[in-house]
């Protein structure tokens, strides 16, 4: 076996795969407000290629998960939300126990400072509303009390209470649910240009502007929200160093910063999120593409998730023959510009209203097919470097693969023990249903994400996933789905392991126990 013959079989096992794109979608309360709201969801996703779910568990002040969970380290005496009807059941909680182990990413999405639900008899009943009705924002002269103006009323950043409030409830809920992939921010702005100008808070820019005396109203305004993005960033990477801190934005920059004073843009540039969503969603294309192409987005695209429209404003699906003025041929479009200029993913606002009519279904075949993690191949003789993106141990262990042979389903792939930078170790890999999934099973000799691969003997991967394992015994679950389409067989599988950054490597032969 030539080198040049062996270098996909090497890629396959020990390149740095290069990451695939995030497919979100942002699930509303009522969508997991029992078992099956969550079971339908959790399956839907996983038909629909998905591999991140943003779960709304903050709805306005409300609860859709344990509060103090993990203690009481910090107060939240948020009351359990109106819309669960089951007094013992955890949306949260249950959503990552399903979601996990098929390798959907979860956040908590949390609405901060839109306090109250938009229909009068609910907001009479609302804990925010009744237990702090001074924190509530004002406009000049008077507080808010227009419900339906911004789908409810807001709190006033500019509150110090108001801050330290809402840093122990969110705190509290990543304490709580150590699994959570992200905390997901929503209506972190003020409603629009015409508040802010509760008491508390004018009084403090006053005393803001004896020192700056060129500080302007919207920039102070600007300073609230953006200083309380940064306490909460320090705060939750506090209690869990790897939870991402991600938020829904306004498209627009512009309007997102003199309009809402949500300065997105140096939320990025000063590391204050990881993520940001924005929410791309109207209707017309070409002010898509203008929302798309500004400047100051140019070296974030790596860091952005654009959110798309995925609902019709009258109740009807968003099939082509139901919807023409907007359908999924027009999401399929902006998806497809989306990937051309290289952003990190999308984001569809929401499950419930691709949902309607089954227009998902229609959807997925034209936009979202099996995702199969891109390998950089390179031809030895035409390349004398490979390229940058590849792990450099790679050109080490080159010149010793010549013993590995994986046409032999006799045998595991025996790496030399001439190569100092791939350490082979052993263990003891099975592949069984269980439950309608598939459970792999391995013994690993070291904490921390390893990607798992499974190929057939021919070296052509079909599946390959990438999971953060204790030392010792760990399972994985997957539905035993491959990437083009077809399902594990009771037939031998080539399954190999290896630890990105280290010098870990095992592959073997296993037959699936179907």
């Amino acid at each position: 076996m030539t080198k040049k013959s062996l270098i996909f079989v090497l890629l396959m096992i020990v390149a740095l795969t290069l990451f695939a794109e995030t497919r979100s979608l942002w699930v509303v309360p009522w969508s997991i407000a029992n078992h099956q709201g969550v079971d339908e969801l959790i399956e839907d996703a996983i038909a629909a290629n998905q591999n991140e779910l943003l779960i709304e568990v903050r709805y306005r002040s409300d609860a859709l998960y344990e509060v103090n969970r993990g203690g009481d380290r910090f107060s939240n005496p948020e009351p359990r939300s109106y819309i669960l009807k089951d007094d013992s059941f955890d949306p949260l909680d249950y959503t990552l126990k399903k979601a996990k182990p098929l390798g959907l990413k979860v956040q908590a999405w949390v609405v901060v400072y839109n306090a109250t639900p938009s229909l009068p008899r609910l907001v009479d009943e609302n804990h925010m509303f009744t237990q702090k009705p001074h924190w509530i924002t004002w406009q000049k002269g008077k507080p808010m009390t227009d419900i339906k103006e911004q789908f409810g009323l807001f709190i006033d950043p500019g509150i110090p209470e108001v801050q330290d409030y809402l840093l122990d409830v969110f705190s509290d809920i990543v304490l709580g649910y150590p699994e959570l992939d992200g905390l997901h921010l929503d209506y972190i702005r003020y409603p629009n240009h015409k508040y802010g100008y509760h008491p508390i808070s004018t009084s403090r820019y006053e005393e803001a502007l004896l020192e700056e005396n060129n500080l302007s109203w919207n920039d102070w305004r600007i300073r609230q929200v953006s200083d309380f993005v940064g306490k909460l960033q320090t705060r939750i990477k506090e209690i869990n160093p790897e939870i991402l801190l991600t938020a829904a934005v306004f498209a627009d920059l512009k309007e997102a910063k003199n309009t809402y004073a949500q300065d997105w843009h140096a939320w990025l540039r000063d590391g204050l999120i990881d993520i940001a969503y924005p929410m791309a969603y109207s209707l017309n294309y070409d002010s898509f593409m203008q929302q798309m192409e500004v400047e100051e987005l140019l070296d974030y695209h790596d860091k952005i998730i654009v959110g798309l429209r995925a609902w019709d404003a009258s109740g009807k699906n968003l099939k082509a023959k139901v919807s023409p003025k907007y359908n999924v041929n027009h999401i399929k479009t902006r998806i497809d510009y989306i990937r051309a200029n290289d952003f990190a993913g999308i984001s569809l606002f929401s499950y419930s209203g691709i949902k309607e009519g089954d227009a998902l279904d229609d959807l997925v075949p034209i936009a979202y097919p099996p995702q199969e993690p891109a390998i950089q191949e390179i031809a030895l003789n035409e390349s004398p470097e490979l390229d940058e993106r590849i792990e450099p141990e790679l050109t080490q262990i080159i010149d010793f693969l010549e013993v590995v042979s994986i046409e032999s389903p006799d045998q595991e792939m025996i790496v030399s023990e001439a190569t100092a930078s791939l350490k082979n170790f052993k263990t003891q890999v099975k592949l069984f249903e269980m439950s309608g999934s598939f459970v792999l099973s391995m013994q690993l000799p070291k904490q921390g994400c390893w990607t798992w691969c499974i190929s057939d003997k021919q070296g052509h991967t079909l599946y390959r996933r990438k999971r953060c394992f204790e030392e010792g015994y760990n399972e994985d679950y997957w539905l035993g789905n491959f990437y083009d389409g077809s399902h594990l067989q009771n037939q031998s599988y080539l399954i190999s392991f290896y630890l990105e950054d280290e010098e870990l490597f095992y592959q073997s032969i296993v037959i699936p126990e179907i």
